[in-house]
Formats: structure tokens, C-alpha cells, sequence
């Protein structure tokens, strides 16, 4: 009795154990049909099969790209670029479905962005606007009055990290994206842009939910290009800086995506939400004068040049006076505009920056470092076209903080004008290396840069050899820095180079002004 009780349980069992394994199968693929379009479903499964190859399911289209290319530059010297093959791939479905939703919250994520915020005398919206560029505020700010589709991450489900970055993870890779931006691509094909880094050597190509609107579902798109943006060898031990391409598909090409999301797979609810920046043309102030000339191609001399900067680190230094004078310097030489980003610095230093970011002459744009490298102030540190060139090498000379001006004109100027003062500098012709010199660049044709050069061009790799070398008798980087010591004792070891005093009127008094003004003298 005992022995047939015993069979029959099991028996049970193992009837149970089919029952439930094949409700579980319906239950999933019922599942899966209504999340996902069967087109897109068919992509899943063959990219899931054979991970690195795309099965032959249906023909691909000749509208969308016949491969995915991993450019990748290791300083000065060429990498081969990995090629998927994507010549067998389904044809992609340019729409995901989605339903629309209104979460309980919503109405009080309005309520705190409309809120006021007396010290800076604006809202939470505008604040937020004005210190997290690459965060679409106004477009969040819809979705919480209106609602939006489901596979649009909320405010509070965006994966934030370090307080810029935002984290996604495609296949085994972590991705931390910053920041995206619109690229008309002249002569190819508009596209988005996202920066962001990885430890991985080779990211994988992920997909892009490009959005329009926050009622509808997004445009999907896979990653075309992933360019590699340093000049170090590729190392999996530190964070290194990519460039993702995504086209934007035909029938969407004529328009401007507000925001941008990276994906793992084509229609997942995302967890990443950049602001697309930029436009289809430039922008007046561009131009000299704020007028667009007849011809902008060629009329170069129509151009107003800007500067752009690393990141503000001088948390303990008070390097304001200095930045002032800076500045002055810049706008006195036809600059117009500066662009800087800014972590932490000395009170001082932010009372400056404030002044000329209200000015309109400074941009500003928050940053933090990813991790694993720290954001404590204190140890911040411690851790950088064919037949034209695609920029100018200009070589630094040195003024010594220790070698102050004897000229009489330069003498007279008050000590806050640090530069206007140091004009002497060492005989001695430094030799060119990527160390010293700076570069100018012409942004139709340079992608990507880093402190010194270019690594990325507008037609792929770009090395330091395609930059032409600018004699210092034509124009050269001022470094006002470091000191000589007792070799610039020496006979003829010094020279005089009064260029800057041309300046000292309008910038004396520019300087003066902002610097009284703030209190600081």
C-alpha cells in the first residue's frame, strides 16, 4: 500500500511538472508577442542565437546600414576598426509599441519643478535647465503633466551616477553616458552622437530610442559607429571615452530628436534620457556682428573663433583675478565666446564665472568625474579634410611667474594683471612634442579632440600629422606658468615680448570694473 501510494505521488508530480513548464511557455511567448512587434521579436532571437552574427530571417533594407563599424584610435597610431556584419540582418522596425501611462507621481514631480527657488530667484525647472545641460528638463517636465509612452524612463528612473552620468548596460559592458548631440553630417547622413565611457575595450553596439514626442513611441535605430576618443592605448583598467552613431532612418531625417536613450535591446523600456543639443544650422552669434554671411562656407573670414576649456578644478586656489584678466584678454582678441566646464571651485573663482556667465560671454557646463575616479576636491588631482589641414599647432612659450616686466608701461599696471605684467620669457626654443602645444580646429572637420590635438575627424581617424605647424612668428600659445630660475639669470637667456600690453586700456579697466564689482579688490 505504501509502495503504490508512493508511485502514484510521484506520478503526480511529474504530471505536474509538464502542466506547469508548458503553461510557462505559453504564458512567456504570450507575453513577449505583446511587448514586442514580431519584426523586432525576430531580431531578438537572431541576435540572441548566434551573439556575434546576425541570422538570415528576412532581407535587410536597403535603407538601413549594411554594417556597424567600430572606429578606434590609439593615439598616433592607426587601429584597426571591428566590422559587424549586418548584410544578412532583418529589416529593423523604426517604431516600438508602447502604452501610454500616468504615474500617481507625476503631478507632484510638477509641483516641485514649477517650485521657486528663491536663492537663485528661479524655478526648479529653470534651474535645473541652466546646471544639467544634457538632461532634457522641459521634455521630462510634459511627460509629468501629460504622461508618456512606457518605454520612457521617468525622472527617478533614469540610472544617474555621479551626479552627470547615466549608466546602461549592454550585454556584459557598463556604459556611463554624458552627454548627446545633433550632427546635420553634412554630405552623409544626420545623426545622433552620444558621449560616454566604458572599461570595455570593445563596446558593443547598442540601440538608440531617438524621441520626438513623449506621447509616442520612440524612432529606433542601432548604433552605426563607435569611435574610440583618446589618444592612450585601449586599457579595460580605467574608464576610456567612446563616440556612439546613430543615424537617424530616412523617414525621420528631416527632423530634430528632443532626447536620446541607449538600450540594450531595441524595444526595452529604457533607463537612460539625454538631451539631444545642437542644430540643423549655427547659431547667429557665430558669426561676426551676430549676421550670417552670404556664403558661410566660404567666407571664413565671417567666423567669430571661440574657446573651449577642460574642466575648473581650483577648489583651494583662488585663481579669479587671474581668470578675470584672462577673459578680458580673450574678449580684447575678438573671442566670442568661451566654453568651460566647472566642478568644484574656490568661492571666489564661482563669483567670477557667475559674472560672465549672466555676461553671456562664458558658457558653463557641470561636470563630475565618473567612477572610479574620486570627486573630493582636496584629492581631485591626484588621478587629460583631405588636401586641408585639420588644425594648427600652436607652440607654447613660457612666462616664468618669477620673470616680472621691466618695462616702464607694463611696471605702472596694477598686480592683479598678472599676464599684462609678465612679459618676459625664456631665449630658449622648446622642443615640439605633444606636451607643448596647443591646437585650432576647424569643427567641420575635427569630431573629436583632447588637450592637445585631434583624434577624431569628421572622415575617421585623424592623426597629429594632419595638423599643420604654425611658426611662432605667426602666432603662438602664451603659457604663464612655472619658473626659470637661475639659468634665465644667464646673458641673452631672457627676451621681452610686450604683445599684450596693445590691450592694457581696454583691459585694465574691464578687469577693474568686474573685480570691484564682486569685491574682490
Amino acid at each position: 500500500m505504501n509502495f503504490c501510494l508512493k508511485m502514484i505521488f510521484l506520478k503526480n508530480i511529474r504530471s505536474q511538472l509538464v502542466v506547469l513548464i508548458i503553461i510557462a511557455i505559453f504564458i512567456w511567448c504570450y507575453k513577449f508577442d505583446n511587448i514586442v512587434p514580431l519584426a523586432t521579436k525576430q531580431v531578438w532571437l537572431a541576435y540572441s542565437d548566434s551573439h556575434s552574427h546576425f541570422s538570415n530571417i528576412l532581407p535587410s533594407s536597403p535603407e538601413e546600414p549594411s554594417s556597424v563599424t567600430m572606429n578606434g584610435s590609439t593615439g598616433f597610431a592607426a587601429e584597426e576598426a571591428e566590422t559587424i556584419d549586418l548584410t544578412k540582418m532583418t529589416q529593423l522596425p523604426q517604431k516600438c509599441d508602447c502604452k501610454m501611462k500616468m504615474r500617481r507621481s507625476h503631478s507632484h514631480t510638477v509641483q516641485q519643478l514649477d517650485l521657486a527657488l528663491p536663492l537663485f530667484n528661479l524655478s526648479t525647472k529653470e534651474y535645473l535647465i541652466k546646471r544639467h545641460p544634457n538632461l532634457p528638463v522641459d521634455f521630462l517636465h510634459k511627460v509629468n503633466k501629460e504622461g508618456s509612452c512606457s518605454l520612457l524612463p521617468s525622472l527617478f528612473s533614469i540610472q544617474w551616477v555621479n551626479i552627470h552620468w547615466q549608466e546602461v548596460r549592454v550585454n556584459t559592458s557598463t556604459m556611463l553616458l554624458y552627454s548627446a548631440f545633433y550632427d546635420p553630417n553634412p554630405g552623409g547622413k544626420p545623426c545622433v552622437r552620444l558621449l560616454g565611457v566604458t572599461r570595455s575595450t570593445k563596446p558593443p553596439a547598442g540601440w538608440c530610442h531617438l524621441w520626438f514626442n513623449t506621447q509616442q513611441p520612440p524612432v529606433v535605430t542601432r548604433i552605426t559607429n563607435t569611435d574610440y576618443l583618446d589618444y592612450q592605448t585601449r586599457n579595460s583598467d580605467r574608464q576610456m571615452p567612446f563616440l556612439f552613431t546613430c543615424p537617424l532612418p530616412p523617414k525621420v531625417a528631416h527632423l530634430q530628436p528632443a532626447a536620446v536613450s541607449l538600450v540594450h535591446q531595441p524595444c526595452q523600456p529604457a533607463t537612460t534620457l539625454l538631451q539631444v543639443v545642437g542644430a540643423k544650422e549655427r547659431e547667429t552669434s557665430a558669426f561676426l556682428n551676430g549676421q550670417k554671411p552670404f556664403d558661410p562656407v566660404r567666407a571664413v573670414k565671417g567666423w567669430v573663433p571661440a574657446v573651449c576649456g577642460p574642466a575648473l578644478y581650483y577648489y583651494h586656489e583662488d585663481f579669479s583675478k587671474r581668470m578675470v584678466e584672462w577673459l578680458e584678454i580673450l574678449r580684447a582678441e575678438g573671442i566670442g565666446k568661451v566654453f568651460l566646464y566647472v566642478t568644484d571651485v574656490h568661492p571666489n573663482l564661482e563669483k567670477v564665472l557667475k559674472y560672465y556667465e549672466d555676461d553671456g560671454f562664458l558658457h558653463l557646463t557641470g561636470y563630475s568625474y565618473p567612477p572610479p575616479y574620486i570627486n573630493e576636491p582636496s584629492l581631485r588631482r591626484t588621478p587629460k579634410k583631405k588636401g586641408k589641414p585639420i588644425g594648427y599647432r600652436l607652440k607654447w612659450k613660457f612666462f616664468s611667474n618669477d620673470l616680472v616686466s621691466k618695462a616702464e608701461e607694463a611696471q605702472k599696471l596694477p598686480g592683479y594683471l598678472w599676464a599684462l605684467r609678465h612679459t618676459i620669457l625664456s631665449a630658449d626654443t622648446l622642443r615640439d612634442f605633444p606636451g607643448r602645444f596647443k591646437s585650432l580646429y576647424d569643427m567641420d572637420t575635427v569630431r573629436g579632440v583632447f588637450s592637445h590635438s585631434a583624434i577624431l575627424c569628421t572622415t575617421g581617424k585623424c592623426s597629429l600629422q594632419e595638423t599643420h605647424k604654425v611658426s611662432p612668428t605667426v602666432a603662438y600659445l602664451g603659457h604663464f606658468s612655472g619658473t626659470c630660475g637661475h639659468k634665465c639669470d644667464l646673458v641673452n637667456s631672457t627676451k621681452e615680448e610686450l604683445f599684450l600690453l596693445k590691450y592694457k586700456t581696454p583691459v585694465t579697466k574691464a578687469v577693474t570694473n568686474v573685480l570691484t564689482k564682486l569685491k574682490l579688490i
